[in-house]
């Protein structure tokens, strides 16, 4: 049987030019879990470093992409990680969100019953 290949981040086109000399720089998920070993907890760190990065953070890393591949570029390489535990934080962030929702769903129900 054939195995598949990891997913990868878009290729950036510094990455691209790389790859055409023969040097390819390439960050899969698999490169990620290897320092965050928890899928979610993966997405959560590299969304919040994304909007760091956005909000005009300096980066980590030598690299020239957007900010989320650079957000998963600094976590693969060992530079950004949580400062808690990750599995305390997950279950954070889920019980937040589920907070939030149930507030927005409260709020909504008052709305359509004209008690807003």
């Amino acid at each position: 049987m054939a195995r598949a290949e990891a997913p990868t981040i878009p290729r950036s086109r510094e990455d691209a030019e790389r790859s055409q000399r023969g040097q390819v720089a390439r960050v899969t998920v698999e490169d990620c879990l290897k320092r965050v070993n928890n899928h979610f907890a993966l997405v959560i760190l590299a969304a919040e470093r994304a909007r760091q990065l956005a909000a005009g953070a300096a980066r980590l890393v030598e690299c020239h992409n957007k900010s989320a591949v650079t957000a998963l570029r600094e976590i693969s390489d060992g530079r950004v990680f949580f400062n808690e535990n990750i599995d305390e934080t997950v279950r954070t962030f889920i019980a937040e969100a589920k907070q939030i929702d149930g507030e927005t769903r409260s709020a909504a129900k008052r709305k359509r019953h004209g008690a807003g």
